[in-house]
This record gives structure tokens, C-alpha cells and sequence, in this order.
């Protein structure tokens, strides 16, 4: 499928956005989106930073890391560890930036990476799918995908808070695939959105390791009542649909400042 060109067009709200009707997914935004890439460039120069370390590069690194991990990677400056079972083989504050795009929402265990890595790094960008995307059918890269949600291999919905400095994860329950279709008119609006502002298609994620953020991840029978499950489930899933928006809309107007 084409990839579309990017535009970084806004929205005020989840709640005060009105559908014009149903429409499924058309336009897929899986690449970089550049003027975000543009953004964090500009804000590692802006701040200097010369020891940036990538995890999980793929086979577009970020243009500025010196360094690079993960799994079956052939690029120079690359160690290759599980970054679920391996510690991050470098000292206490030895990066002073850590870029991560599209991998937190696929390992098993965000928290205990998120951990190793404010170890290692003094500031970071994590990049993961939006919440919209993980509720929305047939974005997922092969033809099948108009029959589930979201991506299929993705364990975790990310959604930031970056105003109060905070990212969720929560587990993607069997029960997620019938979830919308109580409501259509949700599903619409979150495909129209989708389709027509493209920067709303990721969860940003800024940090720095003198204001260390707060990590929830949202576990059944921890912080989720077993016995309320669906309805609580439903909660986090009303809340993340606003949040991210308002999340994206205060990293771009941030960003800039910073």
C-alpha cells in the first residue's frame, strides 16, 4: 500500500470532533512520520546532545544515535540483546538521549525496560501506536487485517500523558475485538480522524531522567478489579481515547519550546 505524505494538522478534541459518517480505514501512516522526526531532531540539536542511543532501529535508524540495540539488526554500532531479558549493557548515565519507535508496545515487560533505560539515559523519545489505531480495524499491514484490531502482534494500547508525565499500558483482552461494535459512532470518528489528521496516528512520548515519568502499567487483578474487569477496561478505554489526543496536541505545541 502507498504510503501518504504527512501533515501536521490538529484537532481540539476527541469529544468536540463530529463525524461526517462512517468510513473505514484509507490511509496508512506506519513510516516516520518527518515533520515529527524533524521535531525531535531539532530538539537533540537544540539541547546538544551527542551520545543518543536507538532501540529496536529496524532498517531506518535514527539519523543522529551513535549507538544501537535489539534483536537481528545488521547495522554498525549495534549489539544485539533481548531487551525483555538482557540489561542495557552500558553505565549509569552514559547517553544522554534514548530513541525508541514502535517497540515498547511489542515487548513483554514495558515497565522493566523503561527501568533500564532511565539507568542508562539522562533524556529520551518513546514513539508507539496511538490507542485510536490499536481500536481501529484494517490498519494493520497485510489483507487480513479488516478482521481485528489494531496490530496483531502488539501486546500493549500505549497512551501518554505527557502534561502530567505519565504513560499507560494496557494489555490488548481477547474481548477488544467486539469491543466497538456497540458503538458505530465511535468507530467513526476515530477512522475519520485517522484518515484525515495523520499525526494522531502515534503516542509521543518526551522524558527526562531529572523528572523521572510514571510508568502504570494496568494489570488484572493489581490495579484492575478481576471482578469489574469489562467495565473497568471500558473506563480506560473512554479515558484513552480523549487522552491521546490531548496528549498529542500538548507534545506539539511543547516541543518548541523545550
Amino acid at each position: 500500500m502507498k504510503q501518504e505524505e504527512y501533515n501536521v494538522k490538529m484537532i481540539e478534541s476527541f469529544e468536540s470532533f463530529i463525524s461526517e459518517g462512517y468510513q473505514p480505514i484509507s490511509k496508512l501512516y506506519w513510516l516516520t512520520n518527518p515533520e515529527i522526526l524533524g521535531m525531535i531532531i531539532n530538539y537533540c540539536k537544540k539541547k546538544s546532545f551527542k551520545n543518543i542511543l536507538e532501540i529496536g532501529p529496524g532498517t531506518i535508524p535514527f539519523p543522529l544515535a551513535t549507538k544501537f540495540i535489539g534483536c537481528n539488526e545488521n547495522i554498525d554500532n549495534y549489539q544485539n540483546i533481548d531487551i525483555d531479558v538482557d540489561s542495557i549493557p552500558y553505565e549509569d548515565n552514559f547517553f544522554d538521549f534514548t530513541y525508541a519507535r514502535h517497540v515498547l508496545e511489542d515487548i513483554q515487560s514495558p515497565d522493566m525496560v523503561f527501568k533500564s533505560v532511565l539507568k542508562v539515559s539522562k533524556n529520551g523519545y518513546f514513539e508507539t501506536p496511538s490507542p485510536l489505531v490499536e481500536l481501529s480495524r484494517g490498519v494493520d499491514g497485510i489483507k487480513e487485517s479488516e478482521f481485528f484490531i489494531g496490530y496483531q502482534h502488539h501486546r500493549y494500547i500505549v497512551c501518554s500523558d505527557l502534561e502530567n508525565n505519565k504513560i499507560y499500558f494496557l494489555p490488548k483482552y481477547g474481548f477488544l475485538e467486539n469491543l466497538l461494535n456497540f458503538r458505530k459512532d465511535i468507530h467513526s470518528k476515530i477512522n475519520e480522524i485517522l484518515n484525515n489528521y495523520p499525526v494522531y496516528w502515534n503516542t509521543y512520548f518526551l522524558w527526562n531522567k531529572d523528572n523521572p515519568p510514571e510508568v502504570i502499567m494496568l494489570k488484572n487483578g493489581v490495579n484492575i478489579n478481576p471482578n469489574n474487569l469489562f467495565n473497568e477496561y471500558i473506563m480506560y478505554i473512554n479515558l484513552f481515547l480523549s487522552l491521546s489526543i490531548k496528549s498529542t496536541n500538548y507534545f506539539l505545541q511543547s516541543i518548541q519550546n523545550l
